[in-house]
């Protein structure tokens, strides 16, 4: 499977290659960013990708976007489009991962919410196995405890609070 020739990123559709951002942006300093993670499945019968509940994930990226004080200024119905729009482009004929992402594009040093920057940006893979069904299955209750709600909003999918993640799923 080819991967993807196309991203939507800083209000248009570009190359994969053209996707770029400085390394003083406060989302890579500082996890200043919230996304969403959806799933599209390949329907051979019709000859197209079925998006599951893509209105649900992008309001809840709204809200998400909202807790961490991110503009977003593209509206569930934009939000559609423009991920309709990419996989068309993309000719995807296979189950797809779909991440939409808003995180802040300021460079100024200081890990503040004020809206001074923030971009979004949707690439598109294939959905591969998440796990290699050939090896197995292991699993144990990790010692790394999930963020509390009061360190980190439970209820928002920002970038940074995935490290928790990481770390459990590498133990």
């Amino acid at each position: 499977m080819p991967e993807p020739k196309f991203v939507y990123f800083k209000g248009d559709y570009r190359s994969c290659d053209e996707a770029r951002v400085s390394i003083r942006c406060k989302a890579l300093n500082y996890g200043i960013g919230c996304f969403e993670g959806i799933r599209a499945y390949w329907n051979p019968r019709a000859g197209q990708v079925y998006i599951f509940r893509a209105r649900d994930h992008y309001e809840r990226l709204h809200n998400s976007c909202k807790i961490v004080r991110l503009p977003l200024p593209l509206t569930v119905e934009q939000l559609l489009a423009i991920t309709a729009e990419l996989l068309r482009r993309n000719g995807h004929r296979e189950d797809v991962y779909i991440r939409p992402i808003v995180f802040s594009s300021s460079e100024l040093l200081s890990p503040t919410l004020t809206s001074d920057g923030s971009e979004f940006a949707i690439y598109t893979l294939p959905l591969r196995d998440y796990l290699d069904p050939s090896k197995g299955v292991t699993a144990c209750v990790s010692s790394w405890r999930r963020v509390a709600e009061n360190m980190i909003p439970a209820r928002a999918k920002p970038t940074g609070a995935y490290l928790n993640s990481a770390l459990a799923r590498d133990e």
